[in-house]
């Protein structure tokens, strides 16, 4: 009897305690879980409800006059969108952006966001949103706006839930898995599909675009879902792309057209100009596939434009990454994405034997590939990076179409860390030296001549 009495308390208790926890956790539900939802509303939807009255599409006027636009568009945990009106607005914002006679040169830059962000801004808080329109966008818009016509800045900030929970240990710990299966996923769904919608109005009149493409964190394993998967649900843009090279080398082994004639009319689709992963949480599994992919098209294309891309793709990531650079080698150790990563725990900037370029250096030697500025709080300095020579991706070749390096500190200080102005520079030094930029702002000085 004694037995039972004090088997029926401790029953009890255990009970008491569950109740006060489920209560607890309820009335912090709202704190401790991030809600999968839409921030962003069009500014046609007007039974659409923000928390933050946020409109989905935005125009800024930099301090010395340039204008851009920034459209946000939205996904699921599903991959589906919150709103497809956003993405029909993102849309028509790249058509019209080329003017109605196509003589608008146009640079446009899509940007997946990583873990713990999303489309959400408060007032008076600058996250993630507002270093990429204000600092990147803004940076672009005045960068090239020297000589002739300008191009027009048209950012596009794909969102998803990049964060489960708020509290530890979820938050860093615990959510890492769950959110590195989603973002595969919705790499793979929503994101393509945006991706390649994008890519097909861009296809309209490609040679007026310059287009920029880069992710962050658990944004470049997204990204690099979309772009370079191959499985069940289909393959990425870029693998596409390259498989429409190979069939290039068949067509002309089997004479069905000259080689040059057809890789010609492949040279406008090329779905990108340039391709950026920074502080990348993903596997160099996909990396290595792409490398090896890019040398046996170009053995059998080499006159394809990735061939002489230097870059197409830009890894890096900084030495001062603590999530890519430990936490995430463990939490792969611990639990592997055998199917997507195999037995690779770090990212591609994280493995010394594959960069391709050395850690920034004080100054702008001779030789350099890129020089960019450094901004410190002491002063600002000029850093340069150069190309490793042993490691070369295309044999014979002096160029390197994917960029794989890290840099220090001082550039990056953290895995948050992305687009401050010495971030900005460097990527923009790169952007700006890409060969459809130069033509195409080339094109458009011809243009402005002619009409003055």
């Amino acid at each position: 009897m004694e037995c039972r009495s004090r088997l029926f308390v401790m029953i009890t208790r255990v009970t008491m305690m569950l109740l006060f926890g489920f209560g607890c956790a309820a009335s912090l539900n709202a704190q401790f879980l991030v809600p999968d939802r839409e921030y962003r509303c069009p500014p046609s939807d007007h039974g659409c409800k923000s928390p933050h009255n946020l409109s989905s599409f935005e125009t800024r006027t930099t301090p010395r006059g340039n204008s851009f636009s920034t459209n946000f568009v939205e996904y699921n945990d599903k991959g589906k969108l919150w709103n497809p009106v956003e993405l029909s607005d993102a849309l028509s914002q790249v058509r019209q952006a080329r003017g109605a006679n196509n003589s608008q040169g146009v640079l446009l830059v899509v940007y997946i966001h990583g873990w713990q962000n999303n489309a959400d801004e408060t007032l008076g808080a600058c996250n993630d949103v507002c270093r990429f329109r204000d600092t990147l966008l803004a940076r672009l818009a005045d960068a090239q706006a020297v000589n002739g016509k300008p191009l027009k800045v048209v950012g596009i900030y794909l969102a998803w839930r990049g964060l489960t929970f708020t509290l530890e240990p979820f938050k860093h710990v615990i959510s890492y898995w769950p959110r590195r299966s989603i973002a595969r996923h919705v790499g793979q769904t929503g994101m393509f599909e945006a991706l390649s919608q994008i890519e097909s109005v861009v296809g309209e009149s490609r040679k007026n675009y310059v287009v920029v493409l880069a992710g962050h964190s658990f944004g470049a394993r997204v990204l690099e879902n979309a772009a370079e998967t191959r499985g069940k649900k289909g393959v990425g843009f870029m693998v596409g792309y390259r498989n429409r090279l190979k069939t290039v080398a068949q067509n002309h082994a089997e004479s069905v057209m000259p080689m040059s004639q057809e890789a010609l009319k492949l040279n406008p689709s090329l779905p990108a100009d340039l391709i950026v992963y920074i502080n990348a949480a993903t596997a160099s599994t996909v990396t290595r596939k792409t490398i090896k992919d890019i040398r046996d098209t170009c053995t059998k294309v080499p006159s394809a434009p990735i061939c002489d891309a230097d870059p197409l793709y830009l890894a890096v990531t900084s030495h001062a990454d603590l999530a890519t650079g430990i936490i995430m080698p463990i939490a792969n150790l611990v639990f592997p994405a055998l199917t997507s990563d195999g037995l690779h725990l770090l990212s591609a900037a994280n493995t010394p034997w594959m960069h391709t370029h050395s850690d920034p250096k004080p100054g702008c030697a001779p030789g350099s590939n890129v020089c960019f500025d450094v901004t410190t709080r002491e002063k600002l300095i000029v850093e340069s990076i150069q190309r490793v020579e042993h490691n070369e991706q295309l044999p014979g070749k002096a160029n390197d179409p994917a960029w794989i390096f890290n840099v220090p500190k001082n550039v990056m200080n953290s895995h948050g860390d992305v687009w401050n102005e010495s971030v900005t520079d460097l990527v923009t030094k790169v952007i700006l030296s890409r060969r459809q930029f130069q033509v195409l702002s080339a094109n458009l000085e011809k243009l402005t001549a002619q009409a003055n």
